[in-house]
């Protein structure tokens, strides 16, 4: 399966950019399910039924989304009404949903909280959704779609899901972090760079670390600081 991931639409130049080149894109590349980040299309900031409609037509299957998903308050009825639009899913009591099966694949939404709002904790909130994802047995491939600010904490989130099984991340508020590679899976995890049947993340802040790193941090104790929310220094 051959997969493609859009990262933020923004608004009415993105959308015609969607259109134009989307299906040509698909029909030559052979691909199967396309993923797209839509909560900015309708004038920068939000979504609207319409400008959803649109990008489902222009042949998008599932739309991710992040902070700025209720910036257009009209899309909220629609989000429990079948639209395959997702929000994070470690947002407490929201409408709509976290994830989403179809067509074989398992699209996820989640959210960092560094600098972004108060949320629940996107680890254990994975750590749910996987555990509930291996007692339905639905799909094969899990596609995480980590929307995130703080390098620390994208990095963190790829260290914690790499090894887990078939999945890939990404994260639309791009860095210039490229070119890395987790050992458990052993794949490069550049912008160009998904896989169908393994652990891929898109994350391009440049920081200044040692390779394999999350800040001055080492991978584990990151990820676990990220969990519990208490601070555990590396080494280095």
């Amino acid at each position: 399966m051959r997969i493609l991931m859009i990262g933020d639409v923004i608004g009415k130049p993105g959308r015609e950019t969607v259109r134009a080149l989307l299906p040509d894109l698909t029909r030559e590349r052979s691909i199967d399910f396309v993923i797209c980040n839509g909560e900015n299309t309708a004038g920068g900031f939000g979504i609207t039924a319409d400008t959803a409609s649109e990008l489902l037509e222009s042949g998008v299957d599932v739309l991710t989304s992040g902070n700025h998903i209720w910036d257009k308050k009209e899309i909220v009825p629609y989000m429990d009404e079948g639209l395959p639009l997702i929000r994070s899913a470690n947002y407490p009591d929201a409408p709509g949903r976290g994830y989403l099966h179809q067509g074989g694949v398992t699209v996820v939404n989640l959210m960092g909280r560094v600098f972004m709002g108060p949320l629940d904790c996107p680890f254990r909130t994975a750590d749910a959704l996987l555990q509930k994802f291996k007692e339905e047995d639905q799909s094969k491939v899990i596609i995480v779609d980590f929307h995130a600010e703080a390098t620390s904490e994208k990095q963190a989130m790829g260290w914690y899901l790499d090894g887990r099984g078939q999945r890939s991340v990404r994260d639309p508020h791009p860095r210039r972090d490229r070119g890395r590679s987790h050992p458990a899976q052993g794949h490069s995890l550049s912008d160009r760079c998904w896989h169908d049947r393994a652990y891929g993340l898109c994350d391009w802040l440049g920081q200044g670390r040692g390779a394999g790193a999350v800040l001055i941090l080492h991978a584990q104790p990151a990820s676990g600081s990220n969990w519990s929310l208490c601070v555990e220094r590396g080494s280095g």
